[in-house]
């Protein structure tokens, strides 16, 4: 097992911290008035940052897509730190131990690898089978369901730097502040009133469970909840025999010739995920 080390003294040069912001934070952000604020007092916020790399504290919003979700907007500061952790601690020591085919973040990786792989095993399988079945499943409500310990302990076999590890903690165990749930029954409130046909659409954002969650919205999250269901991508290829598996951070897709085989895969992979 290859571990990782010395990850922490990375994100606090100043090489590292001024290429995250020029080369990646300063291009993405959509708001533009964090950039111009940030790039006003540019060394001094680089300065500021090298010396704090602390925690975090967030915007949280709601918009809609195919359901209302809560997000979690960081200001400059927190959004280049937890770019610096991605980079130079999570990417580093977690992308090697991931199979091919978890689809959700890494180079060339999005949903339309996950099309093109789905299509290539589809051909596949038409050429063996005159029969074969999809097996499609995913972890309800994920991002708030993930537990911060069994995520710890699985980061801990990755990562030896303590400075590194404390750092990624802290920023799983940010969503146990008191002031992110208040933030949220505020807005639900506020949504409500001012959205009185729409109110039941409210009722699908959830409050975070003590240890329980990930921010929606930011890197690192993306990263770890990734990261956090590696062990079944690896049980389904290698216990399960499973050639044919795609897996989009909480969807995966499992193609096998016999239905009963992959019904047994579904009662294997149900016991990984709750327990």
């Amino acid at each position: 097992m290859k571990w990782y080390n010395h990850l922490y003294y990375s994100i606090c040069k100043t090489s590292n911290i001024r290429k995250i912001y020029d080369e990646v934070v300063s291009k993405n952000t959509k708001n533009k008035n964090k950039v111009l604020w940030f790039d006003n007092y540019y060394m001094q916020n680089i300065m500021y940052i090298k010396l704090l790399l602390s925690s975090e504290k967030y915007h949280i919003f709601f918009v809609h897509e195919s359901k209302l979700r809560a997000i979690m907007s960081q200001n400059m500061i927190d959004k280049l730190i937890n770019h610096l952790v991605s980079f130079y601690i999570l990417k580093p020591s977690l992308e090697s131990c991931l199979i091919d085919t978890n689809v959700a973040t890494g180079e060339n990786k999005d949903s339309g690898y996950a099309i093109h792989l789905l299509k290539k095993y589809l051909h596949k399988m038409n050429q063996k089978y005159k029969h074969f079945y999809i097996l499609k499943f995913d972890a309800s409500k994920y991002f708030y369901r993930i537990d911060h310990d069994v995520l710890k302990e699985l980061l801990k076999k990755k990562i030896k730097d303590k400075k590194a590890l404390k750092i990624v903690f802290d920023i799983i165990d940010s969503t146990d502040s008191e002031y992110i749930n208040e933030k949220i029954k505020k807005i639900i409130l506020a949504y409500q009133t001012k959205n009185v046909q729409n109110m039941d659409a409210t009722c699908n954002v959830l409050l975070y469970e003590e240890g329980k969650g990930l921010p929606i919205g930011n890197m690192t999250s993306q990263l770890l909840a990734v990261f956090y269901l590696n062990e079944l991508d690896h049980y389904i290829n290698e216990e399960l025999g499973i050639k044919y598996y795609i897996r989009y951070m909480d969807d995966g897709i499992l193609i096998h010739h016999s239905k009963s085989y992959l019904k047994r895969c579904l009662s294997d992979i149900k016991k990984t995920i709750s327990g």
